[in-house]
């Protein structure tokens, strides 16, 4: 038998389930924690009167007759709404011990009602018309959620390689010619075995900072020039200090507004 119980808001939020006495909700939530895998309870009255209610019968007749639940002349009930309220997996679930009980009733749209004729069907067919989670339909849905949550996921993979590929246009090929061309113009040579910093910050001053080949160029050649104490590995440690560089470019090159004033004025 499972230990745990579950509650539907649609059951127990419902105007006629509110709208019964405290004693009735309360019975109802002590008996539905009790009772076994398919809704049944054999002793409402203890239970009642263990929890304090005064007039235990005019309490489960109330549940009665409000529609949560279904007493039969055995004194046994059954929770009118339990496939509303539980699932249990086929392979977990415990058969009811109150077969007789259990033949009386049929399962409409996941609600117990009493069978309409005298009819007694045998066990196996209200098992079928009755316990909806059978543990051949919870396989197949374990599996049909299984190969939903790996396609999902390689969709997402898919989706990831085609991201970095529209977000990263230019080969590693691409980045390390830069680079070459950035030693050329310095006049510097460079050990092929650590080409991979500088090629990861090239890729980045194109596709994060939106720099261009011909940008890049212009700031080694600057750098060359300037005889900067900046040799390759630092320049192309991180994209964060080569763009310190380029700023410090872009900022020597804006024309002085001062200087074309006085020219002006003159």
């Amino acid at each position: 038998m499972a230990k745990r119980r579950m509650f539907c808001p649609d059951v127990t939020y419902d105007d006629r389930f509110l709208d019964m006495s405290f004693e009735a909700q309360l019975l109802y939530f002590h008996v539905a924690m009790q009772a076994d895998d398919d809704g049944f309870f054999p002793s409402p009255v203890r239970v009642a009167r263990t929890i304090g209610i005064k007039s235990p019968r005019d309490t489960i007749r109330e549940l009665e007759d409000a529609g949560f639940i279904i007493s039969f002349e055995s004194g046994i009930i059954a929770i009118t709404h339990w496939n509303m309220n539980n699932r249990i997996r086929g392979d977990r679930h415990t058969k009811t011990n109150f077969r007789k009980e259990f033949r009386q009733l049929i399962l409409v749209d996941n609600v117990y009602r009493r069978r309409a004729d005298d009819s007694q069907p045998d066990d196996n067919q209200m098992e079928t018309s009755c316990q909806p989670e059978s543990s051949e339909c919870e396989t197949q849905s374990s599996i049909g959620q299984y190969r939903s949550d790996k396609d999902s996921a390689e969709q997402f993979r898919s989706g990831r390689k085609n991201e970095k590929r529209r977000l990263s246009p230019i080969s590693n090929s691409d980045c390390k010619k830069i680079f070459k061309r950035m030693l050329e113009l310095q006049g510097r040579e460079f050990p092929n075995a650590e080409y991979v910093k500088p090629i990861k910050t090239v890729r980045s001053l194109i596709v994060n900072y939106g720099l261009s080949k011909a940008q890049i160029e212009k700031v080694a050649v600057w750098q060359a020039d300037k005889d900067l104490e900046c040799t390759p590995s630092k320049l192309f440690d991180s994209a964060a200090n080569f763009m310190r560089l380029y700023n410090q470019l872009e900022y020597d090159e804006k024309p002085d507004d001062s200087a074309e004033s006085e020219v002006e004025n003159e």
